[in-house]
């Protein structure tokens, strides 16, 4: 089990809305990419939390900076549809 997956399942247990998470993206230029510093998968983050914690997961990678963002969202905040007897 990667760290990752150790705090994100202990975050997923104790929140009651969902959580965020943001790292550096392995997309980086190799010219930036230090050694010391950890480049995340953005597609295993994208599957860890679709398999693990929700449906709803939105992946943030759409902006200069070379990180993303992931948000697994609660199933317990989602709006279900109200459904009328009258259609």
């Amino acid at each position: 089990m990667t760290s990752f997956s150790r705090l994100s399942n202990f975050v997923n247990r104790v929140s009651r809305k969902g959580f965020a998470s943001n790292f550096l993206t392995k997309y980086s230029d190799l010219e930036k990419v230090r050694p010391h510093l950890y480049y995340a998968d953005p597609l295993f983050l994208f599957d860890y939390c679709k398999r693990n914690f929700s449906r709803n997961v939105a992946l943030l990678n759409d902006y200069d900076l070379y990180d993303l963002g992931v948000f697994p969202m609660s199933y317990k905040t989602i709006k279900q549809p109200k459904v009328t007897g009258n259609t």
